[in-house]
């Protein structure tokens, strides 16, 4: 197995990370994910455990999860992270950050004492780049949170896509980037999910997410791979 894994937010970003490396000849044998709560829901992005194992079971990797009760401190969260990479011990993980150097930072000094290699594969991409290769590469998602602050409930639900674009205001980053929004993927190359967004509820402050639900009792169906 790849001792190479992916930090997984179930979005399209990590999505595109994902597909990317494939591409590249470099998959990935797993996936990290942080959920927060009880029930566990990826932060910010709003949706289960459940999604994110069927997203891994569709993709065919496995799904490592770091389960926090409460929105962890800092250093909790350093702390926490480190001895789970230490069991784990992978050789290198690949996040999903495009120009948030502060981001980058934390990352670079958090794993530091491990010793990881660390992929930044959409460094310094542009945003409208990144965004329009999500769409060419067939990656499906629906925004499952938004900052009311600079976008209105009502986009919750909608899919990315151009129209979704086309109607974003100036200031706000077509990837999302600094935490305009969030999305769940629904499908990309090797997998499709039925799922559909549900109920919208208050995540912290301004921002705001919606559930998903599974459209079907069967939770995934296989696509053939294509990584062309």
């Amino acid at each position: 197995m790849s001792l190479l894994w992916v930090a997984w937010s179930g979005g399209k970003d990590s999505a595109l990370v994902l597909d990317r490396l494939r591409r590249q000849g470099m998959p990935p044998g797993g996936l990290l994910s942080t959920v927060v709560g009880t029930p566990p829901r990826v932060p910010f992005h709003g949706f289960s455990v459940r999604v994110l194992q069927a997203q891994a079971r569709a993709l065919g990797l496995r799904l490592s999860l770091v389960h926090f009760a409460h929105p962890p401190s800092d250093a909790e969260y350093a702390d926490t992270l480190r001895r789970h990479l230490q069991r784990l011990r992978p050789s290198a993980l690949a996040f999903g950050d495009i120009f948030l150097e502060d981001v980058r930072r934390f990352r670079q000094e958090l794993f530091a004492p491990l010793g990881l290699r660390l992929l930044f594969p959409l460094w310094h991409v542009p945003s409208e780049q990144l965004a329009a290769e999500v769409l060419a590469r067939g990656i499906r998602a629906i925004i499952t949170g938004v900052d009311t602050r600079v976008l209105p409930l009502e986009r919750l639900g909608q899919w990315y896509d151009e129209e979704f674009l086309r109607h974003l205001p100036d200031e706000v980053d077509p990837c999302g980037e600094r935490g305009e929004f969030h999305t769940c993927v629904v499908a990309m190359p090797g997998f499709q999910l039925r799922l559909f967004a549900g109920r919208p509820f208050r995540w912290s402050g301004p921002w705001y997410c919606c559930t998903v639900r599974f459209g079907h009792a069967t939770a995934h169906r296989y696509l053939p791979e294509r990584h062309s």
